[in-house]
């Protein structure tokens, strides 16, 4: 009987562990033909910052994964500052933005 109960704990527990990683897997899947574009994600940070791309130097985006989910990081240098954003890579919200010189 103790045996029993045993096997039946590891099994559910296997079975959890399974579940999990299913769960996380689909959480990370990113549906590509939904995303704003790294070209989009630029234009949203400079239109932010006031700037075109023919202002700024070193222009540079790359999606990521994180716990806001999918984004893009973008960052770019003026004469003055250097500007780093993160845009949520479906709506093109702005998550965050820093500046520093």
């Amino acid at each position: 009987m103790k045996k029993k109960v045993e096997v039946a704990i590891i099994a559910l527990a296997l079975v959890a562990l399974i579940i999990g990683g299913v769960m996380f897997l689909i959480h990370q899947t990113r549906h590509d033909e939904l995303l704003i574009g790294e070209q989009r994600a630029e234009t949203v940070a400079l239109t932010n910052a006031g700037f075109d791309e023919t202002q700024v130097d070193e222009l540079a985006s790359k999606l990521s994964y994180g716990s806001d989910g999918w984004y893009y990081k973008v960052s770019f240098k003026t004469l003055a500052l250097e500007y780093s954003y993160k845009i949520e890579a479906y709506s093109g919200a702005i998550l965050d933005k820093n500046t520093k010189e």
